[in-house]
């Protein structure tokens, strides 16, 4: 593996964590979540059974309760640490290769979305995973629970689920390693995966291995002497992977202390047992086999087959029954319904108890259905509450039994074993043991049926291969029956190497050892060490009266080397020892010995280290007497009646042969009332699984009852409290609306009022029963019994105004028939409203409605007065117009028509000759801005042809809530100003263009007069220049109509002769500024002398020159004054003027005299420099 390779692997162990839910499963998270840490380096990711075809919310949900970030898991996403991922609705969630991947659901609809999600999560982290069983309704989650478990990783249970259905089959199974609340779980989590990681760093895998290997015959003992199994022929691998887990649930450090809570806890024993009997299984596993099975196998086994016969099949390590269903259906698929039916027997069998009522009970989740056809589902399996129940016919065929492969019996003349999967988890030594007893069980040509990994090559002549891909084998027909070697293996735990010894010390440890040694070979009987098969492991000295070697190939099994005499007693003894583990004495045994015979005493004790028994007996010979010789023995005999003895033997023969014979024929008498006792035991027995099974049945439609009571009873809990919930919510409506209410039943007696009643009625709580006509009224009434009967017998709704006796409040008194929901009259319901505010409201809407009624036609009447002509267009109708006296008259209608006056909303205006359009319109246009339209001149054209020019202008109507803005238009004739304005130009232009032609006529003057000297034609030249000056300044106000002349134009009039191509070099700045008639005239002097001045001697008169002018308005002494900079550049030093010219004492004159302001001329070493001061609004001149 290349380095980058081995980085990305470390990134990709952290921990995953898969969390099933379903129903109550959302408070379960925000309990998760809230407690879980924010910088764990573990991934979590959430299969909830969420609704079909509709947006989930869960990843909102989940996102308040953690810090963590979290997201919905879409197409393939990268797992990432410290992350939380949610399934999205409709879809099947894997993982796989660190990536978490969606596909779509078969029918939309994933049917164990946890299963499938969990056994992927397995696969992918093994003991890295970790799967989390929250509230849930079903059983999603155990099949899932259970690969998680096979791979070594961690399982927790939500304790007190909301809905329990979901956590209690995952409990059900053994397998869950805590069950805790919700909010405690991910502690655990962080702390178990924090402890396995710290553990991986501190020691490695091989070599926490060996030291749980060392330990390992030690804790087979005690599972053995727990549970009466035998794993110590099991692979080490297998069993000490489990063991590793077992330790790392409990984070146990060392092998050592795992072992002192072995012996301290019996309960831990139970739950390493039940890690060791974690396997997966599941229908048809490895389909491409069970097909080769249905067509090698199954076909032609069932086409050869009797009707009277019985097809016999053992499944050994049948787990939760599912690979013997799926043989089950594969016979009875192949059952031929135009004969007579064999019997079919399937017997499953395996030490794990709660797999074994798994199977019985042959209810399965609804995952299943991934691995059952759907044509098998429907034939074979029956739908209950969300599980897969198996139909009678099939589960009939199968015999579930506790049975152990390596200590019970085998079944016998079996058609098929099926034994997938098991093998593999035992050594070597044991599979050759266990072949021979598959061989010794199957008739002749029956079948054997492994899985992928486990072969049987080493007994090919035992067995033939049929199909060496799918590992199906068949018994050769020319095989010797054998009785295989049985049990397999024994109780007693094999021999537990003892380490050697270290050398010991010369001191008198080693002296006192050594006197006992001798004491024992001297003084101490003559002894042996066996073990449980008679291998001698150890003899003393002193032993060949009693043992000797046999003829042929040495053999060292004490059996064999017992001399006559000795060997039954011998065998028995050991044999008896074995089995019960206690000592075993045989008094007065005869052994033949070299030339006489000995009488002993034999004993066989086991030996036993501290408390455990190790597998090794002691044999001791004890002699009594001396040894009796052969000859003495006869000799003796034949004095005492050689005859007698003959005829004693003769006679002792015959009652042998006789009592052999009676035994012989009661023997086979026996024989054959133990085969009727074993066929009526056959029957009893299948009358008691058919009971069981009835029962089984009887428990399931009880289990299945109680649940429907239990789901009845939380629906009618439910509707109590939403019954409940109800009443309290009515009490508090009627007690908060403060509506007097008074029931009635249908002999009109008070059934319940509310408190508010009180006002109206003296009532107390007793009068409950009354009839109404008893109880006295706080109002005034005289008819309530008569309206009351009324209701009651026309059903149709009283209603009166009625007022107390004692504030004058007054009611709205109603009184309706009481209906319910069956739509029955079953009385009367009578309430009073205070409606005593809204009388008084009433009251003053009606004052306030004449008020207005009154100020309407006051302004109407008003609005006809006005000499304006008024428009107003309602909301309500904006097509429309109503308009005053004044507007008809401009309109050139008659005055005197009836009110309201209506015309259409697009007024007869124009611009030009040109319609004026609706966008234009002063109605419309303000009713659709909501602004104001500001006055503009348009052109009315009135009805008898003739036009008006009028100014219009229009504002927008406030509306209430909801209603559509109108606008109000005002219409005002100024022909006859647009006349006048007309006169006044032309006088105006009149007026100009005399005053041009004074202004030529003074400066030809000026001209003639000139006596021809340069000083006389420069002042001609001045005189002239200030003339012209005067004449533009005058030019702009006509032009305005002497309203004033904005600064900026002043200034370019009186530059722009001077400007030529130089235009570029002269700037104006400032705001917009209008100043009156009298300043700017004043204003265009000043600016005359600065410009003519400039061009003598300044920026315009010289190439590299520059001017700019900029203007502002600021307050002061309470007017708006206007502050002007000329600013010169010349480029080159200015020399000062050594006397005041005209031109500068006019400047200084007129903005202090004429202006009210002030000038300030500065000669700067780079030009002129000029600040222009006055009030824009002029004072008056006192």
């Amino acid at each position: 593996m290349t380095k980058k390779a081995d980085d990305n692997k470390k990134r990709q162990d952290f921990p995953v964590v898969g969390i099933g839910a379903s129903a109550g499963g959302i408070p379960a998270l925000e309990r998760f979540f809230s407690s879980a840490p924010a910088n764990g380096n573990i991934a979590f990711v959430i299969v909830m059974h969420l609704a079909s075809r509709r947006d989930s919310v869960l990843v909102d949900i989940v996102d308040r309760f953690t810090p963590m970030p979290t997201s919905v898991v879409q197409g393939e996403t990268a797992i990432l640490p410290g992350h939380v991922y949610v399934i999205p609705p409709d879809v099947e969630l894997k993982l796989r290769d660190g990536h978490l991947v969606t596909a779509k659901a078969a029918n939309g609809n994933p049917h164990s979305p946890v299963d499938g999600f969990l056994a992927s999560l397995a696969v992918e982290r093994g003991e890295n995973a970790a799967c989390v069983i929250l509230s849930g309704t079903g059983s999603d989650g155990t099949q899932g629970l259970r690969a998680i478990k096979e791979y070594g990783g961690l399982a927790l249970a939500q304790e007190a689920a909301e809905y329990d259905g979901m956590m209690r089959s995952a409990v059900a199974t053994g397998l869950v390693d805590f069950v805790m609340p919700a909010e405690e779980m991910p502690k655990k989590l962080f702390h178990y995966f924090g402890h396995l990681r710290e553990t991986a760093q501190r020691k490695d895998s091989d070599g926490l291995r060996r030291e749980v290997a060392h330990h390992l015959p030690a804790i087979c003992a005690l599972l053995r002497g727990r549970t009466g199994h035998d794993f110590s022929e099991y692979k080490d691998s297998t069993i000490i992977r489990r063991i590793q887990r077992r330790m790392q649930v409990l984070q146990r450090e060392t092998p050592e202390a795992y072992l002192e809570r072995l012996k301290a806890e019996p309960r831990e024993v139970d739950l390493l047992f039940n890690d060791l009997l974690i396997g997966v299984t599941s229908f048809f596993r490895d389909p491409q086999s069970f097909e080769a099975l249905d067509r090698q196998v199954i076909t032609p086994l069932m086409e050869n087959v009797g009707p009277d016969t019985a097809i016999r099949v053992w499944v050994p390590g049948c787990s939760t029954g599912e690979e013997a269903y799926s043989i089950a259906m594969l016979l009875h698929e192949r059952l031929s319904p135009d004969r007579k039916r064999p019997v079919i027997q399937i017997f499953a069998s395996d030490i794990d108890e709660r797999g074994l009522e798994v199977g019985r009970l042959g209810r399965y989740p609804a995952s299943i259905a991934d691995q059952v056809s759907e044509r098998r589902l429907k034939r074979f399996f029956v739908r209950e509450d969300g599980t897969y129940r198996v139909v009678s016919e099939l589960r009939e065929s199968i015999l579930f039994s506790t049975h152990d492969l390596l200590r019970d019996p085998p079944f016998s003349k079996l058609d098929l074993i099926s034994c997938r999967n098991l093998l593999i988890y035992m050594n070597g030594e044991l599979q050759d043991r266990v072949i021979p007893l598959f061989n010794y069980a199957l008739r002749m040509d029956g079948y054997l049926f492994l899985g992928s990994s486990e072969n049987v090559t080493r007994h090919s002549r035992l067995f033939a291969t049929i199909d060496k891909a799918h590992r199906i084998f068949r018994r050769r027909p020319d095989t010797r029956l054998r009785l295989p070697e049985f049990p397999l293996s024994t109780h007693a735990p094999r021999l537990t190497p003892v380490p050697p010894r270290p050398r010991a010390d010369q001191g008198d440890g080693n002296l006192q050892r050594l006197a006992e040694r001798q004491v024992l070979d001297r003084f101490g009987p003559a002894h042996a060490v066996v073990n449980a098969s008679g291998d001698v492991l150890h003899i003393s000295a002193r032993t060949g009266k009693y043992l000797e070697l046999p003829a042929g190939s040495p053999d060292n099994n004490i059996i064999g080397m017992a001399r006559p005499g000795l060997r039954l007693d011998l065998r028995g003894a050991l044999h008896r020892a074995a089995s019960t583990g206690e000592t075993v004495v045989q008094n007065e045994i005869t052994v033949g010995t070299n030339g006489g015979r000995q009488t002993i005493d034999l004993v066989v004790q086991p030996m036993r280290r501290g408390d455990m028994q190790d597998g090794t007996f002691l044999v001791i010979f004890r002699d009594i007497g001396g040894i009796q010789s052969e000859e003495g023995f006869a000799h003796h005999t034949i004095e005492d009646g050689e005859a007698s003895t003959i005829q004693h033997l003769e006679h002792e023969l015959r009652m042998t042969t006789e009592r052999l014979q009676t035994t012989t024929e009661e023997l086979e008498s026996s024989n054959e009332e133990l085969k009727s006792a074993n066929e009526e035991l056959s029957s009893i027995n299948e009358e008691l699984q058919s009971s069981n099974e009835e029962l089984e049945t009887s428990k399931e439609e009880l289990s299945s009852m109680n649940e429907e009571l239990q789901t009845v009873n939380s629906e009618l809990t439910a509707r109590v409290e939403e019954l409940s919930r109800a009443n309290s919510d009515i009490q508090n409506l009627l007690e908060s609306t403060q509506i007097a209410t008074v029931f009635l039943d249908r002999e009109l007696c008070v059934k319940k009022f509310t408190p508010a009643a009180r006002e109206l009625f003296y009532l107390v709580e007793s009068d409950e029963g009354r009839p109404i006509s008893h109880l006295r009224a706080r109002f005034k009434t005289d008819t309530l019994a008569q309206d009351t009967e009324q209701v009651l017998r026309r059903l149709v709704p009283v209603e009166r105004t009625v007022e107390g006796l004692d504030n004058g409040t007054r009611y709205a008194m109603r009184i309706l028939p009481y209906r319910t929901v069956a739509d029955q009259i079953s009385g009367v319901v009578i309430t009073f409203v205070d409606i005593t505010r809204i009388t008084e409201a009433e009251a003053r809407i009606q004052e306030l409605t004449d008020s207005l009624r009154d100020r309407v036609v006051s302004l109407e009447t008003l609005l006809d007065l006005v000499p304006v002509g008024i428009f107003i267009m309602s909301g309500e109708s904006p097509g429309q117009a109503e308009f005053n006296r004044a507007a008809a008259r401009l309109l050139g209608r008659d005055d005197g028509e009836l009110t309201p006056r209506m015309l259409s909303a697009e007024l007869p205006l124009h611009a030009g000759s040109v319609t004026m359009p609706r966008t234009s319109q002063p109605l419309p246009r303000a009713a659709h801005t909501r602004e104001p339209v500001p006055p503009f001149e348009a052109e009315l054209r009135r009805e008898d042809g003739s036009s008006l020019d009028v100014l219009v202008s229009a504002t927008p109507l406030a509306s209430a809530r909801g209603r559509p803005p109108g606008a109000i238009a005002a219409m005002v004739d100024i022909t006859e100003r647009r006349q006048a304005e007309d006169h006044q130009q032309m006088l105006l232009d009149e007026l100009q263009h005399r005053a041009k032609n004074i202004l030529a006529t003074v400066t030809a003057l000026a001209r003639k007069t000139s006596n021809g000297s340069p000083e006389g034609d420069q002042a001609t030249a001045a005189l002239v220049g200030r003339l012209q000056a005067m004449a533009r300044t005058h030019e702009l106000l006509s032009r305005d109509v002497w309203r004033g002349v904005p600064v900026d134009d002043l200034l370019r009039a009186t530059l722009n002769p001077y400007f030529g191509a130089r235009r570029d070099e002269v700037t104006l700045a400032g705001p917009r500024v209008v100043i009156e008639p009298k300043a700017s005239s004043i204003l265009g002097m000043v600016l005359y002398e600065l410009a003519s001045n400039a061009v003598q001697y300044g920026a315009l008169g010289r190439q590299s020159g520059r001017l700019a002018v900029t203007w502002s308005v600021g307050p002061r002494e309470e007017r708006r004054w206007l502050t002007l900079l000329w600013k010169e550049s010349l480029g080159a030093t200015l020399q000062a003027p050594e006397a005041r010219g005209f031109g500068t004492s006019f400047i200084e004159r007129s903005l202090s005299y004429e202006l009210f302001g002030s000038a300030s001329l500065a000669f700067e070493p780079d030009g002129l420099s000029c600040v222009l001061e006055f009030p824009l609004d002029q004072p008056e001149r006192s």
